[in-house]
């Protein structure tokens, strides 16, 4: 089964109710409109450092997406019907890494959702 993007989305669901969903490097913050950025505030930070957890620059916004809580900014569509990426060319480093079309972060996500891939 060739699974497709486009019809899927489920990578941009963020699993919480944060405003941040997708890390950025220093580098990738200002990439994007200020206003799809969400910044660390002194006390995740500061949360992040005494817990010994890596906080990164900053994070793309979330946006509310019913029935699947929150997903990034940048997801256009509905989710498991037909999705686009605003920034899919340029995407951050997380993005890339997150996962790809039937690989195995891509599947975990398909299995959590309750989709069962031939």
């Amino acid at each position: 089964m060739e699974l497709n993007c486009t019809e899927c989305g489920l990578c941009c669901v963020a699993h919480t109710s944060s405003e941040g969903y997708c890390a950025l490097t220093e580098g990738e913050v200002t990439q994007y409109d200020p206003s799809l950025v969400h910044l660390p505030t002194k006390k995740e930070v500061r949360e992040a450092s005494l817990a010994g957890e890596y906080m990164p620059a900053g994070f793309l916004r979330t946006k509310p997406a019913a029935p699947w809580g929150r997903v990034c900014c940048m997801l256009e569509g509905t989710v498991l019907v037909s999705v686009r990426c605003r920034i899919y060319s340029m995407r951050p480093t997380a993005c890339r890494r997150a996962a790809e079309p039937g690989d195995e972060g891509c599947r975990r996500l398909r299995r959590a959702a309750g989709l069962v891939d031939d």
